[in-house]
């Protein structure tokens, strides 16, 4: 079935920006008087603050109303990065031009909430010499306050490809991370995974493709070859 749709998860896949997350949620935590181990919070990645929250008050002890602690941690991120230079990372902007010249739609599913979405998408287009806002280079943003299950279910790729008005199987997904292709496959969508260089995986991915860097996608000619099926790959 062919491909009409490319969907990109934002944080370590089109920006470097997990690892300000990561120290956002150690100087969180430890403003809380928590001090994870040091492989703790590598084990975040790809998943909501919220639930990052709810299983820090489980295992590490973290006291205090959710909605708050998720707020204040926000906030503390949002703070860091107003200091941060926000850049592409390689093959991001080329596959943009691939969806561009072929017709293919462009859309952004990331679990993180919308203020934070509002912060990177306007400055990566910017450093991509974009000139249009993100609402209207992408044909669908969807955040993880749209939704009430995030990653690893499939819910919020299956609302983007709703908003696309397309079946999921039109779609292809590029993450970074476990639950982030567990999630696009779990829609039914077809999976290209540039891993985090920070995530922890056991190796295997359900993704048709595994490459180090999305730069790779369109030298190895990998959309020719991506079809609507999910197959375990091992990790590149």
């Amino acid at each position: 079935m062919a491909i009409e749709a490319f969907i990109f998860d934002m944080d370590g896949l089109m920006v470097e920006t997990e690892s300000v997350q990561l120290e956002a949620f150690r100087r969180f935590l430890r403003s809380k008087g928590v001090d994870p181990p040091e492989e703790y919070t590598s084990s975040l990645i790809g998943v909501s603050i919220r639930n990052n929250i709810l299983r820090a008050k489980d295992e590490l002890g973290l006291e205090g109303e959710t909605d708050r602690l998720v707020r204040e941690r926000n906030d503390m991120y949002l703070e860091m990065l107003a200091d941060e230079e926000i850049e592409p990372l390689p093959g991001v902007g080329e596959l943009f031009d691939f969806a561009g010249r072929n017709g293919l739609k462009r859309a952004v599913c990331s679990s993180s909430d919308r203020p934070q979405l509002e912060v990177v998408l306007p400055r990566l287009l910017e450093a991509l010499g974009r000139r249009s806002g993100p609402h209207d280079f992408f044909d669908a943003v969807v955040c993880g306050d749209d939704v009430e299950r995030l990653k690893p279910a499939g819910d919020i790729y299956l609302e983007c490809a709703r908003r696309l008005h397309l079946a999921a199987a039109r779609c292809l997904a590029f993450e970074d991370s476990p639950p982030g292709a567990e999630a696009a496959a779990a829609a039914g969508m077809a999976v290209i995974v540039a891993p985090n260089p920070i995530v922890r995986a056991d190796g295997q991915w359900p993704a048709a493709h595994v490459v180090s860097s999305l730069s790779e996608v369109l030298e190895k000619r990998l959309i020719e070859e991506t079809g609507a099926g999910v197959e375990m790959r091992r990790r590149a």
